[in-house]
């Protein structure tokens, strides 16, 4: 899905953030809005697992996760 960041750049964003700023780090805008599930399933995986790669990352909120 187009609409979707890709990992490499979320990678290199969250180094950008953690090395300019030194401060913890909180995603608290986080959805994906798609309904394939399996896009879902690996999207979610992959972004979360870059994330807390991420020393700074400390708290994730995930939008949409009980809705259908």
């Amino acid at each position: 899905e187009s609409n979707l960041t890709d990992i490499d750049v979320l990678q290199r964003l969250l180094k950008d953030y953690s090395d300019r700023f030194d401060l913890p780090i909180a995603i608290t805008e986080f959805d994906i809005n798609t309904t394939n599930r399996q896009l879902q399933a690996d999207y979610l995986r992959d972004y979360y697992t870059a994330a807390f790669a991420n020393p700074a990352v400390n708290e994730i909120f995930n939008w949409g996760f009980w809705e259908s």
